[in-house]
């Protein structure tokens, strides 16, 4: 069972919604949700949140999913930039440090690499260009549910929110992405936390590495300077499949930020590579 969460106070989600029961042979079952009904197609459940996608850990409790949690909660947003850039992204929720944005600080959620790659090889399918096809870093809550977590974000601006091929499209992802592990040529993809870059990790993007590796979690540049070695090792715990390791963007992390991850890795015997030695062929 996969659940799609979507959230009444969020445009694009409910742009969403409206397209897998209107288009995407969503039908309604007799069960609701926060008053909402619960929608069912195959092995996919769709639930509607009153408020919007941050705070969600409540549907932990819908009976169904706290007596059986599902593969993978999938939660249909927005995406807001301050630039207004064009993007369809997707990434693993979580709060390296402080919980800004709903969740609690220094906890990250539960993430399946696979699924997240495998959605993001989905997205770039789409053949608009004017949208950046990207996972995000992990950041924002919620940061404890009792499955592994995605976002799916259409993004960034109201604008986006309201374009329903961008929107169509994103839910199509939402229902083909899958847990398949292997790469092009039919072997098994590396699984590891991601470390270093920016916010919208264009190097981990990239189709080359794509192919070959999957990233549950992407700890950025950013959050680097005061992280917490707990936090870092919460990082491998909490990814779906298990991994021991360390994939870093090796152009992406400054010489000090390298040395504070080597000291983590090698005290707590956690493999680690640069991104460039995953490089393949671009699909």
């Amino acid at each position: 069972m996969k659940v799609i969460i979507t959230a009444k106070e969020n445009t694009a989600s409910i742009n969403m919604f409206k397209v897998f029961t209107e288009e995407l042979g969503f039908e309604k079952t007799d069960k609701e949700f926060d008053g909402n009904a619960v929608y069912k197609k195959d092995d996919f459940v769709l639930v509607t949140s009153n408020g919007n996608v941050i705070p969600i850990e409540h549907v932990c409790e819908f009976p169904d999913f706290k007596e059986n949690p599902p593969e993978i909660y999938i939660v249909a947003s927005s995406h807001k930039s301050t630039t207004a850039m064009k993007t369809l992204s997707c990434h693993t929720p979580g709060n390296w440090q402080n919980a800004d944005m709903g969740g609690s600080p220094k906890e990250l959620c539960l993430g399946h690499a696979l699924f997240l790659r495998n959605m993001l090889k989905e997205l770039r399918k789409y053949p608009d260009e004017r949208y950046e096809k990207c996972f995000e870093v992990t950041h924002h809550g919620p940061s404890d549910m009792n499955a592994p977590t995605m976002f799916v974000e259409v993004g960034g601006s109201e604008e986006e929110w309201n374009d329903m091929e961008a929107i169509r499209f994103a839910c199509k992802c939402m229902l083909s992405a899958d847990d398949d592990d292997k790469n092009s040529k039919g072997e098994p993809v590396a699984v590891a936390v991601g470390f270093g870059g920016p916010h919208y990790a264009p190097v981990f993007s990239r189709d080359e590495y794509v192919d070959n590796v999957a990233v549950a979690h992407i700890l950025p540049k950013y959050n680097i300077d005061g992280i917490d070695e707990q936090t870092v090792l919460q990082a491998f715990e909490k990814t779906v499949p298990k991994t021991k390791l360390a994939v870093l963007e090796w152009k992406g992390l400054s010489g000090a930020d390298k040395e504070i991850l080597k000291r983590i890795f090698e005290k707590n015997n956690i493999e680690w590579k640069k991104l460039k030695d995953f490089k393949g062929e671009q699909m």
